[in-house]
């Protein structure tokens, strides 16, 4: 079972192990969202997701009706834990700095 790690406070993000995929969704309030894989990699006892959440743009014009944005990510066979990072950035906005990528799942294996 995935576990949020405490003082999270990113969107409702699931996660879960199928086979040899990892499944990563995340529900959205409004049509306009992108989910992407960033990148992954292996820790030191722990295999590490990157994802980005891309949210519209001030004045994008979107559904407005839940949607849920699934990625799946084929990973290697490997032992220890999975966690999961999100980043949130938005459409048309432009950082100097990226926002940081926050630990949001941790799933055991």
């Amino acid at each position: 079972m995935a576990r949020t790690p405490a003082g999270y406070k990113g969107p409702e993000l699931s996660a879960k192990l199928v086979g040899s995929e990892l499944h990563v969704s995340v529900q959205v309030n409004t049509g306009g969202y992108r989910l992407e894989l960033r990148e992954t990699g292996r820790g030191s006892d722990h295999t590490f997701v990157k994802v980005c959440l891309t949210a519209p743009g001030d004045g994008e014009f979107t559904s407005q009706a839940f949607e849920v944005e699934l990625l799946r990510i084929p990973l290697i066979r490997e032992t220890g834990p999975v966690h999961v990072h999100l980043q949130q950035v938005q459409r048309g906005v432009h950082y100097i700095t990226e926002p940081e990528f926050v630990l949001a799942k941790i799933l055991p294996r």
